[in-house]
């Protein structure tokens, strides 16, 4: 059991870290005033990843 706790926070970190960037990324691109459609397809792309990330954080974190 203890491995498997290991192995759970071990996920968690990298998904964390994962996130984090993707958010740096989102902000990075979000911050000029105007965005090409291309710009906002990568933007809109990169919120759904997020949103992933954090729903997988979610699952992670009820099976600890």
């Amino acid at each position: 059991m203890p491995n498997l706790r290991v192995d759970v926070q071990a996920q968690i970190d990298r998904i964390q870290r994962k996130h984090s960037e993707l958010a740096e990324r989102i902000d990075a691109i979000d911050s000029r005033l105007h965005l090409t459609s291309d710009e906002q397809l990568h933007v809109n792309s990169l919120k759904k990843q997020k949103l992933a990330m954090k729903d997988r954080l979610s699952d992670l974190y009820a099976r600890r």
